[in-house]
Order: C-alpha cells, then sequence, then structure tokens
C-alpha cells in the first residue's frame, strides 16, 4: 500500500507539472501561498479566465465537483498499474518465500557449528582467566616490574577482544535462528492459507460432479487435471515437518545462547577483578629510563696540538649545515651535534671544535627515575594524593683524581655515582573545591604584567567556585613562593638571609550565554628579601596589586584591559579591543588600543627579561593605536595609526597603509607605505637595533620604519598556482628619511622531481643600500639532490648531493666575500646483512674568502657561514675538504674520517679520526 500511495503521488506530481503556474493576487508572503501553489502544480487549480485566484471568494459546489473531478480522473488514470504492479510484487515476495526458507535450512545448521566453536573458545578463555589469576597472584609481589604489567594488559585485551568476539557470534546466532522462525511462521501461514483454497476448490468441483450426475448428463468436457493441486499439498506438508524441525533448533539455539550468557557473566566478573588489581599495580609503578654508551676514539692531528679549540675544522658547512640546501641524512656522522646558546634561547648552535685529542675507550651511563602516580582517593584511602611527579636523573662520571677508601687502599681514578638533579611536584592535593600544589619547581602567572613565577619551590592553593555560586564561577589562587638563588648571588643571600614570594588572585566568569563572555579579576603579590629578620630595616620589598577584565559580545566584539601598581609608583595601564569581521562584508577586522607602560615596571616576575616577551605592550611608553583591513573582492587594503611617547619626553608617531592584489594563478601583486616621526620629525625608524631582512610588512607590531615599496609573490603551494612548486618573491624598497635608502630582494626555489631525482633548486638577488656607508649586492645560488633507493635484493642504493654559493660585494668597505660549498654522497641501506645495515660514504668542500674561520671567530658560533661572518681580511680565503665513511649496524657505528683545513694566513691543518660508538637505551 505504501508503495502504491507513492507511485500514485509521483504520477501526480509528473501530470500536474505542465500546469504549475503562479497567481499575481496571492501575496508572495501569505500563509496559505505555498498550498495554492502546490495544488495549481497538480492541475487540480487553474484559476479563473482572468488568470487570478480570488482566494477570499466562497468555493461553490459546483466548483468543488470540477476539483474532485480532476482528482479522480488522475486516480483512475493510474489505478490499473499500480494494482498490476502491486499483483506483480505479491507473486514475487510468494516464490521468492520457498527459496528463503531452504536458505534458512543450510544458516542455521551452519550458525550451530559456529556457536559450538564460540563455547569451545569461552571454555578456553575461563582457562586463560584462571591461569592469569594464578600470574597476577605472583605478580603482585614484583609490583615494579612495569614489563610484566604490560604484558598482563595486553593479554587481558587480546582476552576481551576474543569474548566480545564470541558473543558476538552467539548473539548473530541467535538473531538468524529469531529470523529463521519468523519466516517458518509467515511460510507456515501462507501454507495453512493455500490448503484452506485447495479445499476450497476441491469442494466446489465437488459439486460440480454431483450435480452433473445428478442431471444424468454426459459431462460436455473432461475434469481439469488436479495433480498439480496434490502435489502441492505434499508441498505444504513438508514444510509443516520443516518448520516444526526449525521449531526444535531454536529451542535448542536458545538454551546454548543462554548457558553462553551466563558463562560470560562470570568471565566478566573474573576480568573486571584483573583489571581493579593491575590498576593498582599500576599506581605504583615506578619509571627507570637511561642509556648506556660505549665510544672509542682514535685522532690523528697534523699542524696542531689537539686541545679542542685550536684543532677545530667546523665540518658542518662542509655538507651543508647553515647554508639554505643540506644534505639532509648525509650530514656528517663525526659531528659533535648542536648545543643551546642559553636558557633563554631556544635556538641552537653548532659545536664547531669537532676533533679533540681524547683517544680512548669512554663509557657514559646514566639514568632517569620517574615516579608519577595518579590517584582517585578510593581504596579507603580518602586522603591520597591525586598525582604526584618526580624525576631523578643520575649518571656514572669518573673522578679527575685518585681516591682512598675507609681502609686507606688507593682507588685509582673511581667511577661515583652522581646525582645530576632531583625534582619533585606533587599537584594537586586534594580534591575540588581546594586543592594544592607543592613542590620545588613551581609555575605560575596571574597575568602578563603580575606575578610571573617559573621552577620556584613552594605551594600554590586554588578554591574553586562551590556548587551555589556556579553560576558566577569564582576561582581564588594563593601562592607562597621561594625564589632561591635566582635572584641573587649566593653571598648575598646568606648575607640578606631567606626571601619569599606571597600572591593572592580571585576570578569571576558569569554566565550569560553565548551572546555575552564576561570575566575579570584583582591581583596582589608581595615580594620580599632577608626575611628572617623580624626587623625590616633591611627588608627589599615590593607589592603590587592589580585589576584586569575581559568582554566579549556575540562573537565579535573583544574587549580586554588590566590595570596594576606597585609600591614604587610604577603602573601599567591598558584597553584594547578588537572586531572580528570574518563573518561581515568588507570588513576584516578592526582593532585599537590606548596604554601607559612605565619604564622601570616590576610586577614580581622570575626572569623579567624574560617576561618582557610576553608584554602586550614594551615597556616605556603611554599612547594609543588604531588598525584595520577590508576586503573587496580580490583587493585586501589595512592601514594603522600609532602615537606614544616615552619616559625622556620623546613623541613617536606612525602610520602606514598597505594593499594586495590577488590575482590568478597563485599571483598577488602589493604595495605598502609607512613613515615614523620622532618629535614630529621624520625618522628612519622607532628602534635604533631594528633590522629589516624580510619582506616588508605594515602592521600595528611596534616596530616602524620610514619605507615604502612594492612587491610581487607567486606561492608554489597554491591549489590554483601556475607552477606547483614555485615560490617567488621581489620586493622593492626605498627606506629611511628621505627615502634615500634603496632596497632590491628577488628570491625564488623550486621543488621538482625527475623519476627517481628529487631537486630544489633556489637563487637570489638582493642590493642594499642605506645611503650612510652600509651597502652590498649579494648572489645566492643553490640546490640540493635526493635518488630513491634503487632496489637490487641485497643493497638499496641511493644518491645525495647538495651545492651552496654566495658572493657578497661591499661597495663602502671595498671587498668582496664569496662562499662555495658542495658535497656528494652515497648511501647504501640493506648494505648485505638486511634492513639494519646502512653504509654511508660522503665528500664534501666548503671554501670562502673574506670570511671568519673557525681559528678566528669562536668555538661556539654559527657555524660560521652567511653574511654575519663576513670580514675585511685582505682576501684571505679558508677551505676545509675532507671525506668520511660509517656503517652501522643495528646501531653499532664505526666511522672513520680525514679532513684538512688550509688558510691563507694561519696556514694549513688535518685531522684522522676512528670512532666506534654503540648506544643502549632501557
Amino acid at each position: 500500500m505504501n508503495r502504491f500511495l507513492i507511485t500514485l503521488l509521483a504520477a501526480l506530481l509528473v501530470g500536474g507539472a505542465s500546469m504549475a503556474q503562479q497567481f499575481p493576487d496571492i501575496p508572495v508572503d501569505h500563509w496559505a501561498g505555498d498550498a495554492v501553489s502546490e495544488i495549481a502544480d497538480l492541475g487540480i487549480v487553474i484559476g479563473f479566465p482572468d488568470g487570478t485566484f480570488r482566494g477570499n471568494e466562497a468555493f461553490t459546489r459546483y466548483q468543488a465537483a470540477l476539483v474532485v473531478s480532476r482528482l479522480l480522473s488522475v486516480v483512475e488514470a493510474n489505478l490499473d498499474d499500480m494494482v498490476g504492479t502491486l499483483r506483480s510484487d505479491v507473486e514475487g515476495e510468494l516464490n521468492s518465500l520457498r527459496a528463503a526458507v531452504q536458505d534458512l535450512a543450510g544458516d542455521v545448521a551452519s550458525q550451530g557449528v559456529r556457536l559450538s566453536a564460540a563455547e569451545s573458545a569461552i571454555a578456553g578463555i575461563s582457562d586463560d582467566v584462571a591461569a592469569n589469576a594464578s600470574r597476577l597472584d605472583a605478580l603482585e609481589a614484583a609490583m615494579t616490574d612495569s614489563a610484566v604489567l604490560r604484558d598482563l594488559q595486553n593479554q587481558i585485551a587480546s582476552q576481551r577482544v576474543a569474548i566480545d568476539t564470541a558473543q558476538a557470534q552467539a548473539e548473530a546466532a541467535a538473531a538468524r535462528a529469531d529470523a529463521a522462525y519468523d519466516l517458518a511462521l509467515q511460510a507456515l501461514a501462507e501454507s495453512d492459507q493455500n490448503a484452506a483454497d485447495i479445499a476450497a476448490l476441491n469442494r466446489v468441483v465437488q459439486l460440480l460432479g454431483q450435480r452433473l450426475d445428478a442431471m444424468g448428463v454426459p459431462m460436455a468436457a473432461p475434469m481439469p487435471d488436479l495433480s498439480g493441486i496434490e502435489r502441492l499439498e505434499g508441498d505444504i506438508a513438508n514444510i509443516r515437518e520443516f518448520v516444526i524441525l526449525l521449531r526444535r533448533d531454536q529451542v535448542a539455539l536458545r538454551d546454548r545462547v543462554a548457558a553462553l550468557e551466563a558463562a560470560d557473566v562470570v568471565t566478566q566478573g573474573r576480568l573486571d577483578d584483573l583489571d581493579a588489581r593491575v590498576t593498582e599495580l599500576e599506581r605504583t609503578a615506578l619509571q627507570i629510563s637511561g642509556s648506556i654508551a660505549l665510544e672509542y676514539n682514535a685522532v690523528r692531528f697534523g699542524g696542531c696540538v689537539g686541545t679542542g679549540v685550536d684543532c677545530g675544522f667546523d665540518i658542518d658547512r662542509v655538507y651543508g649545515r647553515g647554508f639554505n640546501r643540506t644534505m639532509g641524512a648525509g650530514l656528517s656522522a663525526l659531528s659533535t651535534g648542536e648545543i643551546t646558546t642559553g636558557p633563554g634561547d631556544a635556538r641552537p648552535a653548532h659545536r664547531r671544535a669537532e676533533f679533540r685529542a681524547d683517544p680512548g675507550m669512554s663509557v657514559t651511563f646514566s639514568i632517569r627515575v620517574v615516579a608519577d602516580r595518579a590517584f582517585d582517593g578510593t581504596g579507603g584511602r580518602p586522603r591520597m594524593l591525586q598525582e604526584f611527579g618526580s624525576v631523578a636523573e643520575l649518571d656514572f662520571v669518573q673522578v679527575g683524581t685518585d681516591l682512598e677508601d675507609t681502609a686507606g687502599n688507593l682507588i685509582n681514578r673511581p667511577f661515583v655515582l652522581r646525582v645530576r638533579s632531583f625534582t619533585s611536584t606533587f599537584t594537586p592535593i586534594g580534591m575540588g573545591p581546594l586543592t594544592f600544589a607543592f613542590g620545588e619547581r613551581i609555575n605560575t602567572r596571574f597575568t602578563p604584567y603580575v606575578f610571573d613565577i617559573r621552577n620556584e619551590a613552594g605551594f600554590v592553593a586554588t578554591l574553586g567556585a562551590p556548587d551555589f555560586l556556579a553560576f558566577l564561577n569564582p576561582t581564588l589562587t594563593f601562592a607562597y613562593l621561594d625564589p632561591g638563588d635566582t635572584t641573587l648571588p649566593v653571598a648575598d643571600r646568606e648575607a640578606l638571609g631567606q626571601s619569599n614570594r606571597t600572591a593572592i588572585r580571585g576570578t569571576l566568569s558569569p554566565s550569560f550565554g553565548d551572546a555575552i563572555v564576561l570575566s575579570g579579576g584583582f591581583s596582589y603579590a608581595r615580594s620580599a628579601i632577608n626575611t628572617g629578620d623580624l626587623d625590616t630595616t633591611n627588608n627589599d620589598e615590593m607589592t603590587v596589586w592589580g585589576l584586569d577584565g575581559q568582554i566579549g559580545l556575540i562573537g565579535v566584539i573583544n574587549i580586554d584591559f588590566e590595570y596594576a601598581t606597585n609600591n614604587d609608583a610604577a603602573s601599567i595601564l591598558f584597553v584594547r579591543g578588537s572586531l572580528d569581521g570574518s563573518g561581515l562584508p568588507i570588513i576584516n577586522s578592526l582593532a585599537g588600543n590606548f596604554r601607559s607602560i612605565d619604564e622601570d615596571w616590576d610586577g614580581i616576575f622570575t626572569n623579567p627579561g624574560a617576561s618582557d616577551d610576553s608584554f602586550p605592550f614594551a615597556l616605556d611608553q603611554t599612547g594609543f593605536g588604531i588598525e584595520g583591513s577590508l576586503g573587496l573582492f580580490i583587493i585586501d587594503v589595512g592601514a594603522f595609526f600609532d602615537s606614544y611617547s616615552v619616559a625622556a619626553g620623546d613623541t613617536v608617531s606612525a602610520f602606514g597603509a598597505s594593499t594586495d592584489l590577488n590575482l590568478f594563478g597563485g599571483f598577488s601583486i602589493g604595495a605598502f607605505y609607512e613613515s615614523v616621526s620622532v618629535n614630529g620629525v621624520q625618522a628612519d625608524n622607532n628602534r635604533p637595533t631594528l633590522r629589516r631582512d624580510n619582506l616588508g610588512y605594515v602592521d600595528l607590531d611596534g616596530n616602524y620604519e620610514t619605507q615604502f615599496g612594492v612587491r610581487l609573490v607567486h606561492d608554489g603551494a597554491a591549489p590554483n598556482a601556475l607552477i606547483r612548486g614555485l615560490a617567488l618573491s621581489a620586493e622593492y624598497r626605498r627606506f629611511n628619511v628621505g627615502f634615500v635608502g634603496t632596497d632590491l630582494n628577488i628570491n625564488a626555489s623550486y621543488d621538482v622531481n625527475i623519476a627517481i631525482v628529487s631537486l630544489s633548486p633556489y637563487v637570489g638577488y638582493r642590493m642594499f643600500d642605506d645611503a650612510a656607508g652600509n651597502d652590498f649586492t649579494s648572489i645566492i645560488a643553490g640546490t640540493s639532490l635526493m635518488t630513491t633507493g634503487l632496489d637490487f635484493g641485497f643493497i638499496r642504493p641511493s644518491l645525495l648531493g647538495a651545492v651552496n654559493f654566495r658572493n657578497t660585494s661591499y661597495g663602502t668597505a671595498g671587498y668582496t666575500a664569496s662562499e662555495l660549498q658542495w658535497s656528494v654522497g652515497l648511501v647504501l641501506d640493506e648494505f648485505l646483512l638486511g634492513e639494519f645495515s646502512t653504509l654511508t660514504a660522503r665528500y664534501g668542500q666548503y671554501s670562502g674568502t673574506n670570511t671568519n674561520t673557525f681559528w678566528t671567530d669562536g668555538a661556539h658560533g654559527g657555524p660560521g657561514v652567511g653574511r654575519d661572518f663576513d670580514a675585511d681580511r685582505g682576501g684571505a680565503s679558508t677551505t676545509t675538504t675532507g671525506w668520511e665513511v660509517d656503517w652501522n649496524y643495528y646501531d653499532l657505528e664505526f666511522a672513520y674520517g680525514m679532513y684538512s683545513t688550509s688558510d691563507t694566513a694561519l696556514g694549513d691543518r688535518t685531522a684522522q679520526q676512528f670512532r666506534v660508538r654503540y648506544t643502549v637505551e632501557f
């Protein structure tokens, strides 16, 4: 019936589509407009001769008869076809039912086999669980063996998977049995109906025969052949017997599924018990990691004595490190690697003293002990710590002098176990709403300008919102910390005594829904030195308090502010707002600010210099700024204005504008203008240390320069790039007062793959002249090369290469500096002994003229390449050439290298090194 109605509706829609029309007298937003359009589209209503609908007139009986007649015509035209289709569908379903019953017989039999297998699997799993329970009893005696824990967890996981699989099979069998039962019942019902029909036919035939006999008239035609009906009666009887058998199988399957479910409950209980016991073991897990490194070195020198700095070669630059292209995995195996230049500098520098006179075998052993525990306050100990972390780093080192044991026996330079560092932090202690953090390395920050503390000993208490104040979401934080020796030399700290910091902060974040976001807080902080003396005469105290807040409206407008002051009469104040135009037409963004930041502001920081990087506005300025950008089709326009004064009395103002036009094929062109004035007079820039080595950008970033220029860019990564992989940029700008300086910078790079070869060539040209004696013209070019490995079965060779060239001519200084680097390498993966055997050979050369080499520019810079190392050395040149071969077999490294350095001013030096190294990490 549903199929009939759907077909009828489709016919009505198709039949009436040609008569669809619109009536001009129906308002566009009328509440019945859609209904009128629908019946007009069906051809039931066609309107008056003048084309109007006249919806406010009465509906006569004649009109009603006409509408009903049209509807009946459509129905009658499609009814015969619908009935025929329905009859055909019913006959097809009856024919397929007989085949489905036969298929169900096979399915029930196969499900019985699969169910038997599932029962066997669950029985095996129960045995495994029992075995694991006994193993767990032994495991609890050695609670620190993390490997055993992981093995047990893996076994539990596999058992769960097996149980889930068996249960799924059982459920599938039951489902298919139910389906078979339902279909069998349906077949039985249809068989009963067929039997009734056959019986009725037999009765009719019998009655007809009796009447003919009674009339004494011979039959005009022979009796119809009823053999088919008799065969159908036999089929029905067979179906009945088959259904009875199916019922029996279904009952048996249900009993077996019930038994499986009962066994699953028992097994799941055992698994839950095992899981709980393993969790308890994990709560006390102790992680120990470290490494043991063995290294043998044999070093020979020529032309120098191996004292480290005197025999440095800076071999990293031989293979391209520091240039735009390197050999990647083909870098030197004898390199001393990278170091950080300082605690506040995340950029690594490279050691350039590769060869040192420290031959022989060396052993390095380090160990790291980590205790991380997480607790849930259960298990009869509700006051347990919620989380605990502790790290100890130890290593074995050999002392430099002989020692004596307690009996006076001499020990020749023994090894001692050194604790390099030990840290512990406990957090959080307690449960909400009150928690504590206590340890020797606590980190906390109230705001960017107030109380920014890193790695100081002490505690921090945090009080959250009680339930009855949840709508305000208040928090209260109290901190008590000891700066230790981070702020004073040890001698001064011992002279002044103890020191501490105390601070408190409260916040509110009431809920107003998504349309309004409102939050704010207050801060109070105090830092004091010599607090061990009750007499406060020599105390050096700093007290800070402040207010801050944030406002957000409908996800578009954002405002934040902060005010803080200290007992030195210094203060900070800023208010800034922004408009997000991502959902608005034309406007991309709009932002403005007012700020007043004292030059000597101290908001209590662990490292004031490092905190400066997180300040929204730099110290020593009072002023305002505004910036915005518009998007007009393919054109983006931006502008800014900034004005502020400094403590010295100077007033700085800057403004600028830029535009970018997005063209076809990933191309864009742009232009920019920027001007800086100090005390009303145009200046070169607002910061004497400002250095512009990149393309010119115009925004409200606090770094301004008088300049204008144009640029052209092709983005090779853009989806519509004209040439995929080609990055192209060209910029010309004039800068400084009067725009006397010129800067032309053109760069291009291309990543291309040709068969098995990958190339990354680049080229660049720059002409710079500030009209004050600083001028140069520079050309750079180079490429890297890499091939994919070729599989010869017992070996996979590939090639590596890199070339870099630079030539910089200094006009006023009167000299030219140049650098040329090239290197090649051959990598043999799967070298003779499988995938964990790699042989690498590399050869390279670096040469430079009028550049500061390793000998003349310190031991830990660099690497020493690029314009930063240029110097007029009277044309002196330096060359470093070398080769090396290393074989890595299961991380056992054999390396041999030979290098030579030649300098026209300092002479020649050579070095050879053979090294064997192996490191085990645990």
